[in-house]
């Protein structure tokens, strides 16, 4: 048979398919991968544009990764721990002399070199993208606005990785499951060769990976109890430890929802609130408890003991305790109604009656509402030793040299404990108190 055009066409299509997927073996695709899942992509322009500075970071930081000393100066100011997640925003990368990371006292003990990051990053990116994606900017400026971090999940399983170890990502999605790109080996030029993989919660807690990502960050706080000593008869309640049992972000996120999960803890009371009006606003400040990846994937019981109500007064009939995990999108309200003891303004006196009133409280979370609990002061207070339904003890999330205790005796004699609240569900909890 002669071949003619059209044959010599379908001829070549396996030489050209063979090429195609050569060309695709030898660099790493820098495209959106749109694939199927519960992933979120940029859409508007300025997502858009924060996802390729992003990427224009990630692709600096695999020609800058070749020098240990700018891997061990990143690596140091992620696991430091200054901020509440394993995370280093580019802006003190890029200002070391100004940065508070680098003046903290948690930064400087770890004795590592530094300014070599900035340098080494200033100098590579102008070499990759030049003034026309600075506009006239400085670099530090460039990055400035945006709050693009590196986030080292399960940092603290690994000790020193070295640039050749480390799979680098950029957040072009919120996922839990994305592209990146591994080390391996070199390039005829000597340049370090990546390959694409998969990195999802599995190969980040096996292989050290560093995300290029926006995560909401702030500098860790220890929580101190800074309520002035009781006086008289106080009834303090407190939550004690807890336990997350889902991740409520993304591994990966160009939003601010990535990372850890962010747990908020409040009351809602309407104690001595003016009849016939509505609670909009917590009793007192909010507790605050940040999980690691680490932490959920190992169920870890963490320690929080503060204060949750300083003084649950007997004419204070209910409460509501109150759990969402915190976002920057989105919004959820906690409402219902409370019977307690409320003010009656009438001409020129007040008064106090037993009475009923609403609270609707707007939180920003783009989760569902972990826990709202209502619960009268009686039934706490009778109940709150008692077993719950879930036991005493949190060996569930001992082990592994973790060193917390499998029971909360805090303020109880010897052999007794609290008891664990909502277990079966993702927040578990010992909601202790004590009486001054």
């Amino acid at each position: 048979m002669r071949n003619t055009p059209k044959h010599a066409a379908w001829l070549l299509l396996p030489i050209l398919m063979a090429g195609i997927l050569f060309s695709c073996q030898k660099e790493v695709n820098n495209e959106l991968d749109y694939s199927p899942g519960n992933a979120r992509f940029p859409v508007t322009p300025k997502e858009k544009e924060i996802v390729d500075k992003i990427r224009k970071v990630e692709l600096v930081l695999r020609k800058i990764y070749t020098d240990p000393k700018v891997v061990a100066e990143a690596t140091a100011a992620t696991k430091c721990g200054y901020y509440d997640d394993e995370v280093v925003d580019l802006k003190d990368l890029l200002n070391p002399r100004t940065s508070l990371l680098y003046a903290s006292e948690k930064f400087r003990r770890l004795n590592v070199e530094t300014g070599i990051f900035e340098r080494k990053f200033k100098e590579e990116f102008d070499k990759m993208f030049g003034a026309n994606n600075v506009v006239g900017r400085t670099t530090s400026d460039y990055f400035e606005d945006e709050g693009i971090t590196i986030y080292f999940p399960y940092s603290e399983d690994f000790t020193d990785p070295k640039g050749s170890e480390i799979t680098l990502v950029a957040a072009d999605r919120d996922a839990d499951e994305g592209p990146g790109n591994k080390p391996d080996g070199t390039n005829p030029d000597g340049s370090t060769k990546y390959v694409p993989v998969t990195v999802n919660d599995d190969y980040a807690a096996v292989s050290p990976t560093h995300i290029v990502c926006v995560i909401d960050k702030l500098p860790k706080a220890d929580y101190v109890d800074s309520l002035p000593p009781p006086s008289g008869t106080v009834d303090r309640v407190f939550h004690g430890y807890s336990r997350l049992g889902k991740h409520y972000d993304k591994l990966i996120s160009f939003t601010g929802n990535g990372g850890g999960s962010e747990i908020r803890v409040a009351r809602a009371s309407g104690y001595l609130q003016v009849q016939n009006q509505q609670v909009t606003s917590w009793a007192n400040d909010v507790i605050s408890v940040n999980y690691s990846r680490k932490d959920v994937r190992k169920k870890k019981w963490k320690r929080v003991y503060s204060a949750w109500d300083p003084d649950w007064v007997a004419a204070n009939n209910e409460q509501v305790y109150a759990v969402w995990e915190d976002d920057t999108e989105g919004t959820k309200t906690f409402t219902g109604s409370l019977s307690t003891t409320l003010l009656l303004r009438a001409f020129d006196s007040t008064q106090t009656v037993q009475g009923s009133i609403g609270f609707s409280i707007t939180v920003k979370t783009q989760d569902e509402i972990i826990t709202q609990r209502k619960i009268s002061r009686y039934a706490y207070f009778i109940t709150a030793k008692q077993d719950q339904g879930g036991g005493f003890d949190m060996c569930d999330g001992c082990g592994e040299g973790d060193a917390n205790p499998c029971l909360d005796n805090t303020f109880l004699p010897t052999g007794e404990y609290w008891p664990k609240w909502d277990c079966g569900t993702n927040w578990k909890y010992t909601w202790s108190y004590n009486i001054y």
